[in-house]
């Protein structure tokens, strides 16, 4: 917005004299030049609500040599900025201190609410997630058992919602009376047992099952409710040998033999084997599952369920006593899915049923495969 003046007197003498000119606009500029340069500087000072302190500073951000266009001095730039920085953190450090004399008194109370607000968090936390999954918290007792009533699978129920309820009862022994949700005097011995075989039908829901022991097991020694009405015993150890997924490495026969040496010792335990009889050919398996059952009868202590489709085999090669379950299909449905009871039944051998699966491939396929399941189901 700046404008030169030159007077008349001037632009003759520039004539004979040719830097006079030159000099005479130096001159005028730079009077233009420092004003602007001076108001850019108060500029900073005002927005940055700068002290005198910092008035050389300022003053060196800007050349003082005339020359267009203006630059910025990126280090007196850097200089300003680390000194507002140390001010601004010693700002800071002195309203803390006074911050904390002024609540120093209070500091117990503040230590009480935090305490008290997260112990509410836990604790609604657990609410919410009992709430949501109709849980509540399981009555111990001084007997190796563990009673379901009403039983409902965590996970399935996340994947799904609405989940068929489960009644379950393993071990109990004797003198079990009111109170534990075993009435002694209506169950045998072979009722109370404490290690059986839970047979049945495929996609029945054995592991379901396998799974909803343990997560009542864990669930209630953690202090948590747990996913049903249960009365249960306490365990130490919880073991759970999941079903074999592929192939069986050329050690896992080996390896799976040293897990269950671990396992048969006297102490309160939990163990929960599905299928084991991947593991090998099944006439040695079956052998192999019934001497794990008699060693684990005769352990102190421990409650075991193993699923299995070889019941039959392994009772043959049992000396112990073994109590069987089970869980049956009793057809299919117009959808043409299983009518299973999910609730294993106490001391009943169920079948596979596997002639159902192939039933069902055969009504709901057409062509060359529904001939083909015909044939396999005649």
């Amino acid at each position: 917005d700046s404008s030169i003046t030159i007077e008349g007197a001037d632009m003759l003498h520039a004539v004979s004299d040719g830097a006079a000119i030159e000099n005479m606009l130096k001159t005028q500029l730079s009077k233009a030049y420092t004003g602007s340069i001076k108001e850019a500087q108060e500029y900073v000072k005002e927005k940055l609500l700068l002290d005198r302190a910092y008035s050389q500073m300022v003053q060196d951000i800007f050349s003082d040599e005339v020359h267009y266009p203006i630059t910025v001095q990126t280090a007196a730039v850097d200089r300003i900025r680390q000194n507002l920085n140390v001010q601004l953190q010693n700002s800071l450090l002195d309203m803390k201190k006074d911050a904390a004399k002024s609540l120093s008194g209070c500091k117990s109370r503040l230590v009480s609410l935090v305490r008290q607000v997260m112990e509410f968090d836990v604790a609604y936390s657990i609410g919410c997630f009992a709430l949501h999954f109709d849980m509540s918290m399981p009555v111990f007792v001084e007997r190796d058992m563990l009673d379901i009533r009403d039983g409902q699978n965590i996970f399935i129920k996340n994947l799904h919602g609405d989940v068929e309820a489960v009644d379950y009862r393993v071990g109990g022994g004797a003198g079990v009376g009111a109170g534990t949700g075993v009435d002694a005097n209506s169950d045998s011995d072979s009722d109370r047992a404490s290690v059986v075989l839970l047979s049945g039908v495929n996609s029945g829901g054995k592991t379901s099952v396998l799974d909803l022991l343990a997560q009542t097991v864990i669930l209630g020694h953690m202090g948590f409710p747990v996913p049903g009405n249960v009365t249960m015993g306490y365990t130490d150890e919880l073991f759970y040998f999941g079903k074999s997924q592929g192939t069986l490495s050329a050690g896992a026969f080996e390896t799976t033999l040293r897990n269950f040496a671990s396992v048969m010792t006297d102490s309160r335990k939990v163990v929960l084997v599905d299928e084991l009889e991947a593991i090998t050919e099944p006439g040695a398996s079956a052998k192999i599952i019934a001497g794990i059952l008699d060693t684990m009868v005769e352990c102190e202590g421990a409650i075991g369920v193993f699923v299995t489709h070889l019941a039959e085999l392994i009772l043959e090669n049992a000396t112990s006593s073994i109590r069987v379950d089970g869980i049956e299909a009793s057809g299919l449905d117009d959808d043409l899915n299983l009518i299973v009871e999910r609730s294993p039944r106490i001391n009943y051998f169920a079948k596979s049923t596997p002639q159902l699966i192939v039933e069902r491939l055969s009504k709901i396929s057409d062509g060359a495969e529904s001939e083909f399941y015909g044939m396999l189901l005649e």
